[in-house]
């Protein structure tokens, strides 16, 4: 395994090199990086039996760690990345790459995959969030998943037993308590040309449509499913009336930025691709994210962050 001390937290994140590196003050004590299953495993129920709160992350695509915010142990799997057939399934280590699991689907000609390429993160955590496109998600394509528990015993968990939502399980929702050891997914076969087109089209669709990764967390908030307040309402119908009159060359762009500054919050706008993905695009969006948040309450009744924020 290994095994680093006093580590700064912003250096293990997928945004690390927007964090300003003199006033980020958070230090991981413990960073663990098991190179097995069951090093990871026994690190595990060895942190639970000494009752130690820890953290695990895969590849931190979902994850926001606030610039001071400190962990004493700190777990990360992306070492732990395996995948492999086993009959008519692909077993999968929980640090494995999704985007690399999803290409081999695509490749195999296997259906239920194609809407989900280029999907970053790693498997246990598209396990853990539910991550999906359209009609495709992990939940869907999941045969079962083995679990290490907090009281230290492993099970094997059907869909089912997940209780997956849009984006989201029971893990997630901490209904159930443990850490994601692996996971077995379906492999239904289909049309290969009919597969292989649609992942293109999407992956297409994607660059054109959507910004690179390296400085975003994908969708922050899920506004899509979140009810909006009178307030939003009101702002988001007279910024598409203006968006029809004044017809801007970028109409959603148009609108984000008049509703910013309706809110009194235009430094936003420069930081904001559409409402629901924030970009970090410099050290100063950290300091600005809760205003972010803020302003996302005042247009939405309780919308969900997307993100896990540490």
């Amino acid at each position: 395994m290994k095994y680093y001390k006093n580590v700064k937290s912003y250096s293990v994140t997928w945004l690390a090199n927007t964090y300003d590196k003199d006033t980020s003050q958070g230090t991981i004590a413990n960073y663990y990086l098991p190179e097995t299953k069951e090093e990871f495993t026994e690190l595990c129920r060895e942190l639970y039996r000494k009752n130690e709160k820890f953290h695990v992350v895969g590849s931190t695509s979902n994850v926001y760690i606030r610039p001071n915010t400190s962990f004493k142990h700190l777990i990360s799997i992306r070492l732990l990345n395996r995948f492999y057939l086993d009959n008519d399934f692909m077993v999968c280590e929980c640090g494995a790459s999704v985007k690399r699991i999803v290409r081999r689907m695509v490749t195999d000609g296997i259906d239920g995959y194609a809407c989900m390429i280029d999907l970053p993160g790693t498997i246990g955590g598209g396990v853990y969030g539910n991550a999906g496109v359209s009609r495709h998600s992990i939940g869907r394509q999941l045969k079962d998943v083995t679990v290490l528990l907090d009281n230290g015993s492993i099970r094997t968990f059907s869909p089912d037993d997940l209780g997956f939502t849009f984006r989201s399980s029971a893990l997630k929702r901490g209904e159930l308590q443990g850490i994601i050891l692996s996971c077995r997914l379906k492999r239904t076969p289909g049309n290969k040309k009919v597969i292989e087109d649609e992942a293109m089209m999407v992956h297409e669709w994607r660059k054109e449509n959507q910004p690179g990764a390296a400085r975003n967390l994908g969708t922050t908030s899920l506004l899509s499913i979140a009810k909006p307040t009178l307030k939003g309402k009101l702002l988001r119908g007279i910024a598409t009336v203006g968006a029809f009159v004044l017809k801007p060359n970028d109409k959603a762009g148009f609108k984000t930025r008049f509703i910013m500054k309706a809110l009194g919050k235009s430094e936003l706008s420069q930081y904001l691709f559409g409402l629901n993905r924030y970009m970090w695009m410099d050290a100063k969006a950290h300091e600005n994210f809760e205003v972010y948040v803020e302003a996302i309450n005042q247009l939405y009744v309780k919308p969900r962050l997307e993100i896990e924020v540490w």
